[in-house]
């Protein structure tokens, strides 16, 4: 069951198409204490949403979307980059199984609801990164993509967030 998130955030990020490469070394180890600060509970908040607009002018949100939320350290933005490039990372080799139940908990998640609304409670301050992903069909294509950006979330306060085409980070 944990490593159920772990493969959501990859098909959330863009891990998809066809034939998939094999997994591709971490060279970012996880470390527990690097994150530490991240898995308290918090009392800071993230209200969002997220949205393209197409060619024509329409407006796509990211309704029905997961949202995840990660902290933004080495190791969870080398995570991202892999994933961007079309590769799925071997955590299984970067983290430590006593670590695993860590890694785990850092990872928020929400969903967009019918407006692209989120929202997210409880964080600690700190660095995190916003992922989503809004998508349309035209044809038999696909539109749309990934949204990320980091965000720096001071301690006790809610901060609004808009993922819209200037966070747009690939297909």
């Amino acid at each position: 069951m944990r490593w159920f998130l772990l493969s959501t955030v990859l098909a959330l990020v863009g891990a998809c198409g066809f034939a998939q490469p094999p997994p591709v070394a971490m060279q970012t180890p996880f470390l527990e204490a690097d994150h530490r600060a991240y898995l308290e509970p918090g009392t800071s908040a993230i209200r969002g949403q997220g949205f393209l607009r197409q060619q024509g002018g329409g407006v796509v949100t990211c309704a029905g979307e997961m949202v995840m939320i990660v902290p933004a350290t080495g190791f969870f933005w080398e995570m991202v980059h892999h994933i961007q490039q079309g590769h799925e990372p071997n955590l299984v080799t970067a983290v430590a199984p006593a670590s695993t139940p860590a890694l785990v908990r850092l990872f928020h998640q929400s969903q967009c609801d019918a407006q692209g609304n989120f929202a997210f409670d409880a964080l600690a301050p700190g660095k995190w990164v916003v992922l989503t992903q809004v998508k349309w069909k035209v044809g038999y294509g696909m539109q749309g993509g990934n949204l990320l950006r980091q965000i720096l979330l001071p301690a006790g306060t809610t901060l609004q967030v808009l993922l819209s085409d200037g966070d747009f980070g690939g297909r």
